[in-house]
């Protein structure tokens, strides 16, 4: 059982409870192969990550479990760490909504590459469950019900 995640192994003592709930195979950043760091959160971003994360699950001889816990894709949303937009934060549609409009973006961005990993094979025969551990914060902005605030948004995927 594989584990990843994009800060140091510090954050939060992961480097010790990680190996507990056996997780023995782990790697934090800087361990990894783009280490470009992003602005949420101190650590790579998870679009670099996604492409580690892809080799390890393609050189698995058997089937394997691989945890991966995001890093910037999470509250505070910074816009820097968003590389293109597809949503416009700018339209009258956002007003008042610009840490929703950021998440939106940030998610938008992780599922793309997500999806060219899967379609250049590097998730052949596999299922993906991404699910976080609460309902996005939105703290910052003028309307707060972009989010059920009792709900956690999960997406499970099933590749062939």
């Amino acid at each position: 059982m594989q584990s990843f995640h994009a800060s140091f192994a510090k954050m939060y003592n992961r480097k010790n409870w990680y190996p507990a709930v056996g997780l023995h195979q782990t790697r934090f950043f800087p361990k990894f192969s783009n280490i470009q760091h992003c602005r949420s959160f101190p650590g790579a971003c998870d679009f670099n990550v996604i492409h580690d994360i892809s080799a390890a699950n393609k050189s698995a001889k058997d089937k394997s479990f691989i945890y991966w816990l995001t890093l910037n894709t999470h509250h505070p949303y910074d816009e820097h760490d968003i590389l293109s937009y597809a949503y416009d934060c700018k339209q009258p549609l956002f007003e008042g909504r610009q840490e929703a409009c950021r998440n939106l973006n940030l998610q938008h961005q992780f599922f793309r590459v997500l999806a060219d990993e899967i379609k250049a094979g590097g998730f052949k025969d596999t299922e993906i469950v991404i699910v976080g551990d609460h309902s996005p914060p939105i703290m910052l902005d003028k309307y707060k019900d972009s989010f059920k605030p009792d709900s956690v948004p999960f997406i499970h995927v099933r590749v062939h």
